[in-house]
């Protein structure tokens, strides 16, 4: 930090002091006129610099961080319920999604005892249908969590009010939608729902 500083001084004095030395130890003949238009140009060079820079540093900002959303976007999961089997897509679609574990609820948001075949899936690929293990008039709410390959938790919930949205565990360890509800009231219902993972 000290080397930085000193250099950032370093340039300061240079620019100042520089074309002092110029007019006055060189002695470059010059009218008063010239020299203060010189000294407006010269510096005024400082704030349209500094200006160029803040905004080229903040395009360039706001293009890292879009490639990075579109990036870790290739990733994300999307649930869908079919014919009483699940099942996910992805806009790649090699990468499976890890540790899938399903859980089913009553109307009541009751939880169903299901075999734990049924809830833990392990890995699964895009494209994968999985049949439900329950009657349609049995379940009427499914939850997903499941990790993505790049350590992401994921959260899934449709049913009872809610009709299929999406969270993402960010790094800062809270959840964010990247599937919103149409309704006010079903989103504060998946809210609840994913504030209730442990």
């Amino acid at each position: 930090m000290k080397r930085k500083w000193f250099a950032y001084m370093l340039l300061m004095f240079l620019f100042v002091v520089a074309p002092i030395m110029v007019e006055y130890i060189w002695s470059i003949p010059s009218g008063k006129g010239d020299w203060l238009s010189f000294w407006g140009s010269y510096l005024g060079i400082i704030p349209s610099g500094l200006i160029a820079y803040f905004v080229a540093k903040y395009q360039i900002d706001k293009e890292h961080e879009f490639v990075i959303a579109e990036k870790n976007r290739e990733y994300l999961p999307y649930f869908n319920i079919k014919d009483n089997k699940l099942v996910f897509s992805s806009m790649r679609e090699n990468i499976p999604v890890q540790w899938v574990q399903i859980d089913y609820y009553d109307k009541e948001n009751h939880l169903l005892k299901v075999s734990d075949d049924s809830r833990n899936l392990g890995h699964i690929f895009p494209g994968t249908y999985i049949a439900i293990p329950l009657s349609s008039r049995k379940y009427s709410r499914i939850d997903i969590s499941c990790t993505l390959v790049n350590g992401r938790d994921i959260f899934f919930s449709y049913g009872n009010g809610v009709n299929g949205s999406h969270f993402i565990k960010q790094e800062n360890g809270k959840f964010e939608p990247y599937i919103l509800e149409k309704t006010f009231e079903a989103q504060t219902q998946a809210w609840h729902r994913v504030n209730q993972i442990k």
